[in-house]
């Protein structure tokens, strides 16, 4: 293996811009989305703020809006991103309110998405918002 350097983070970044649109009309093209995202959201963090390497990476989102499961995963990215990084939090519940709707299919990740949105939309004063959630988790989460 080539060791971690910034031309070569770089050099990766640019192959899956390549990738990318070359044709993202087909799925498993367009989950290269997700490596180009992380690398745009963590490869260089020195090189801009976190907010101008969020919304670089948010560019990324009209090239898989034609594939749902790619997109609920790069907006979880996001959505992750955002919370980490202190970023305000009606972004990252905005990403994770189109998770929801997409949906995953693992169960735990569904909760966790679920409960993280119904706190987001608690705190950014969306209550309708946050009660669906929490309802939604409720409902999935019933115990003997």
């Amino acid at each position: 293996l080539e060791p971690r350097t910034r031309e070569n983070l770089a050099a990766s970044r640019e192959i899956f811009r390549e990738v990318l649109a070359a044709g993202s009309a087909h799925p498993v093209v367009a989950r290269s989305a997700l490596p180009l995202a992380f690398g745009l959201l963590y490869d260089e963090p020195e090189s801009a703020t976190p907010a101008a390497r969020l919304a670089a990476a948010e560019a990324l989102l009209p090239s898989v809006a034609a594939h749902p499961a790619v997109e609920r995963d790069l907006r979880y990215v996001l959505s992750q991103a955002a919370l980490v990084w202190g970023l305000d939090p009606a972004i990252a519940r905005d990403h994770l309110r189109r998770v929801d709707e997409i949906g995953f299919t693992q169960r735990p990740r569904r909760l966790h998405a679920r409960v993280t949105l119904g706190l987001l939309a608690e705190q950014t004063g969306q209550l309708e918002l946050a009660a669906s959630a929490y309802r939604g988790f409720l409902a999935e989460s019933v115990r003997d």
